[in-house]
């Protein structure tokens, strides 16, 4: 839907444009599934656990908080991975001041209804002995605290949104409902969330989540 051609984060770009044109603000969604698309060649992409393997190597590319290493404007299209980092600091230095803006503020969101992956991305996240795959709450707080480190790292000032699910369901067992989660059992996600992120803030002395979505 976003389009954009071969151009990397024309997709994204040619929005916020639209945006600020407007004198309206943006939230841009960092994905954090792991994986992005590689090409432009549909959805009949299969989704057997099976061939998950080779359906990831062939038709994605694999998608990190952090590239470890300087930015680059023009990012590398031969080393298949994408940073997020790099693309929040080539994103905040295309609009300037636009993460500090009152009029035209540009957001970032910690990807977007994590509650549906196994369902709405079953091409990365197939069917575990046919049921629906789903995260443990730490899998997706630790994936979490990873992707904010690291857009807080490439832009300070960055308010970030977060963990944008989808239902109630998902805000209260992240999807896993009837399942219990292995570790908190039937203890709220959102409360095992917003706990974990309140230590996180208290030993890094910065806050990772700015705004609860």
């Amino acid at each position: 839907y976003l389009g954009g051609g071969g151009v990397p984060g024309e997709a994204v770009r040619v929005r916020v444009d639209g945006a600020v044109r407007r004198g309206a603000g943006t939230i841009v969604t960092i994905p954090m599934i792991g994986y992005v698309a590689r090409d432009a060649a549909g959805t009949s992409v299969g989704t057997e656990p099976t061939t998950v393997h080779a359906r990831l190597a062939s038709r994605f590319v694999r998608s990190v908080p952090r590239k470890g290493g300087p930015f680059s404007p023009s990012p590398n299209l031969d080393d298949d991975v994408v940073y997020q980092d790099e693309f929040v600091h080539w994103l905040t230095r295309k609009y300037p001041g636009a993460v500090t803006s009152v009029l035209t503020p540009l957001f970032f969101s910690l990807d977007n209804e994590p509650d549906l992956w196994g369902s709405t991305h079953e091409e990365i996240m197939p069917k575990v002995k046919e049921k629906t795959a789903i995260l443990a709450y730490d899998e997706f707080i630790d994936r979490t605290i990873d992707y904010a480190r690291a857009i807080k790292d490439a832009e300070p000032e960055a308010t970030i949104f977060g963990p944008a699910v989808a239902t109630w369901t998902g805000a209260v067992t992240l999807g896993r409902w009837p399942s219990p989660d292995p570790k908190y059992g039937r203890r709220p996600f959102i409360d095992v969330y917003l706990e974990r992120l309140q230590r996180e803030e208290r030993s890094g002395g910065r806050r990772l989540l700015d705004v609860l979505d």
